[in-house]
């Protein structure tokens, strides 16, 4: 009989007692290989559950990107309202001026 530790992959997956599970199965009427196979199974299984998941280093990333994103967009937006505060008021005294050359003929 195999003994088997627990299974640790990375930080994001959870450990298995894959002794346990085949203990039980054994217990169940199963062979030991087939135990080994069914418990070799749910870890893998488990484990690819488990790598779409975002970690709290993930969620801080992204958050702290979003904010930067944020704080980008809201500077450009500055910069092109005083953009846009420029153009008006330059049309605005053009516009100014025309009519007061017209009226002046």
């Amino acid at each position: 009989m195999r003994f088997r530790e627990p299974h640790y992959t990375d930080m994001s997956t959870l450990a298995i007692d894959t002794f346990r599970i085949i203990k039980r199965l054994k217990e169940a009427g199963f062979t030991e290989p087939q135990a080994e196979t069914v418990t070799d199974v749910l870890r893998e299984a488990r484990e690819a559950d488990l790598q779409g998941l975002a970690t709290k280093a993930d969620l801080r990333e992204m958050e702290l990107r979003g904010k930067a994103d944020l704080r980008e967009m809201e500077l450009r937006g500055k910069a092109e309202m005083l953009v846009l505060k420029w153009m008006v008021g330059f049309n605005l005294a053009l516009s100014v001026a025309i009519v007061t050359r017209l009226l002046m003929h």
